[in-house]
Order: C-alpha cells, then sequence, then structure tokens
C-alpha cells in the first residue's frame, strides 16, 4: 500500500495520521478480499477498471455488507 500512502500524500492534504488510517484500512479490506476470492492479486496489481469491478463486488459480498 505504500504507493497509496505516496499518492495520498502527493495529492491531499490530510495529516500523516490520517494517511496512515486510510492505508492501513484500504490494506485490510484488500486481505480481506483476497482471503473471500473476491480479488486474485494486489490492489496495486490492478487496473483502474479491475479496482472499479472489485468494489462493485464488495457491495454485494454478504460478508463485507454486514460489516457496515
Amino acid at each position: 500500500m505504500h504507493t497509496f500512502s505516496k499518492w495520498l500524500k502527493d495529492n491531499t492534504q490530510l495529516s500523516d495520521s490520517s494517511i496512515y488510517k486510510y492505508s492501513h484500512a484500504a490494506n485490510t479490506v484488500m486481505k480481506e478480499m483476497l482471503m473471500l476470492g473476491i480479488i486474485t492479486k494486489s490492489f496495486s496489481e490492478m487496473t483502474e477498471n479491475e479496482i472499479d469491478i472489485a468494489i462493485a463486488r464488495i457491495f454485494q459480498d454478504r460478508h463485507f455488507i454486514e460489516k457496515k
């Protein structure tokens, strides 16, 4: 998730603490998606289109819906 952290730092005015929290949350979601077989590779290896599809899939996945 280093790339995501760098993007946040370069493109937002978030504090370092917020960048850490967002990056950590995104990494947690990615690991759960990999574990559940929703995705087969890390976010950093995906195209923008693949990420859009993955996001649409988690909105339909019971595990993620129940986490709200």
